[in-house]
Parts: C-alpha cells; sequence; structure tokens
C-alpha cells in the first residue's frame, strides 16, 4: 500500500468518524530492521486513531516520528496506540485531546494531554511518555545494579 511509514514500526491507522465507518481501517507494514528491535519476529505496533476528525497522512506521519523515539528508554515495546480527540467548544475554538497508551513487557503506561493545537497535543504526549518510560528504565537499572540485602531470619548451615 502507499503511504508514509517509519521504519522499524508495524502501523494500523483506524477511522473513527461516522463519514469514514464505511471505509473501515487499513494497515501499513515496513520492513523491520534487526539492529533496533530485539524481537524481530513480533515488531513494535503503532497505533493512530483520529475521533471525530479525519487524520492527514501527515499528521499520521508525524505521530509515527515522535512515537520512534520512545524505543530509546524500551526496546521490548509490543505496542503504542495514540488516539486523537476534536472537541468543538461552543465559543468556537477547537481542543485537541491526545490519549497515548503503551504496551510494553510490564505494567501499562497511559497519559493524557490536552491542547489548543493537534501538533503540540502530540508533541506533549510523547515526551510525558518519553519521561515515564526514562523513569521506569532508571528505577530498573538501580533495582538491578544494587540489589537489597536479604533477611533471612536464622543463620546459614556451614559447608563442611
Amino acid at each position: 500500500m502507499n503511504g508514509p511509514t517509519v521504519e522499524g514500526f508495524h502501523c494500523v491507522v483506524t477511522y473513527k468518524t461516522a463519514e469514514h465507518a464505511q471505509r473501515g481501517s487499513f494497515e501499513l507494514r515496513q520492513p523491520i530492521r534487526e539492529s533496533v528491535i530485539m524481537n524481530q519476529y513480533n515488531p513494535p505496533e503503532v497505533i493512530v486513531s483520529g475521533i471525530h476528525f479525519e487524520l492527514t497522512p501527515s499528521l499520521q506521519t508525524f505521530v509515527r516520528q515522535k512515537a520512534a523515539r520512545l524505543l530509546r528508554h524500551d526496546e521490548r515495546i509490543i505496542r503504542v496506540r495514540v488516539e486523537l480527540d476534536c472537541e468543538n467548544k461552543h465559543s468556537g475554538y477547537r481542543w485537541f485531546e491526545a490519549r497515548g497508551h503503551l504496551t510494553s513487557y510490564g505494567p501499562e503506561m497511559n497519559a493524557i494531554v490536552s491542547s489548543d493545537n493537534c501538533h503540540q497535543a502530540i508533541s506533549l504526549l510523547i515526551d510525558k511518555l518519553d519521561r515515564m518510560l526514562q523513569r521506569r528504565s532508571i528505577f530498573t537499572k538501580e533495582r538491578r545494579n544494587h540489589p537489597h540485602p536479604i533477611d533471612l531470619g536464622s543463620a546459614l548451615p556451614k559447608a563442611v
């Protein structure tokens, strides 16, 4: 299929507006680089959804390029799902909300960011998820490099 892709991601783009419901969804696939992803048989998946507005190809590319930053801290990411919602306020301006759901080995991470500009909301969302991943990777390294002593309650028998 023709369309924008980012190397290293399996991308699924889904429209959730009423006028695009009859079209369904389409997938964009790209070969995976072995040096980027630990498990080459399970590539990370980026799902971009637009709610109440149509996603343009440039917006989809922008989200995928920003989501590629998240692989710096954790190569075992399974899925990054970004939902973009547009709300028309009564006073005549639009308000964009970006929701991010990151699935990897361990607890799932969720973040929500709102802004009056769609690109700004996406950038803030990816920055927030990036900080969350960075914090988790630091805690994982600390736990691995500085194990805590365990109190067994009794003395261990000596080897003869």
